[in-house]
């Protein structure tokens, strides 16, 4: 994907800035982080069909593209809807076999598993990252706007942006997606 690709991506995720220095900022922290790996810690847990699993031992981390979103924990039926839309997203292009979806989860883990997790009923992998490790060795998703990314084969990231309810750039992540073969 060339890099005009890219900012044309992100300016769609930055219309309603009024300020030429926000958007300069913008697409300068764009540069920053494109092609950038995301680390994933040793001690991370991954919360998949009711198991905990360790990171080392899930293949899923091993495709060729990798589509990764914070999941917010501020509240609870924040969490749920996020997790609402995601188990939709997946259910629609699950049978596409060249990408993975992760989600990313930092708070209460039990919680989490026994309660939002059970009654969202998703059943998708989700890296549980109650001590923060995940966020402190990737901190591009500290910020709001940079919570979903999509990742190539080495964990270098491709776009950055969430793409709820921005149908745009949610093609633009299929795209991607669509070149990569399985």
């Amino acid at each position: 994907m060339n890099y005009s690709a890219i900012l044309t991506c992100f300016s769609l995720l930055t219309l309603n800035s009024c300020k030429k220095e926000d958007k300069r900022n913008f697409e300068n922290s764009i540069s920053y982080w494109h092609q950038k790996e995301i680390n994933v810690p040793d001690s991370i847990i991954i919360y998949h069909n009711n198991k905990k699993i360790n990171v080392k031992t899930v293949k899923f981390f091993n495709r060729k593209s990798k589509l990764v979103s914070f999941i917010d924990n501020d509240c609870s039926n924040c969490t749920f809807s996020q997790l609402l839309f995601w188990k939709e997203f997946y259910n629609q292009y699950k049978n596409k076999d060249n990408f993975e979806l992760i989600l990313i989860y930092n708070g209460l883990n039990d919680y989490f598993c026994n309660v939002i997790y059970q009654e969202s009923d998703v059943q998708l992998p989700i890296i549980l990252d109650e001590s923060g490790y995940f966020i402190k060795n990737n901190s591009i998703f500290e910020r709001q706007l940079y919570r979903t990314v999509l990742l190539d084969s080495e964990n270098k990231i491709l776009l950055i942006g969430d793409f709820r309810g921005n149908r745009k750039l949610e093609n633009l992540y299929l795209e991607e997606i669509d070149k990569t073969k399985p």
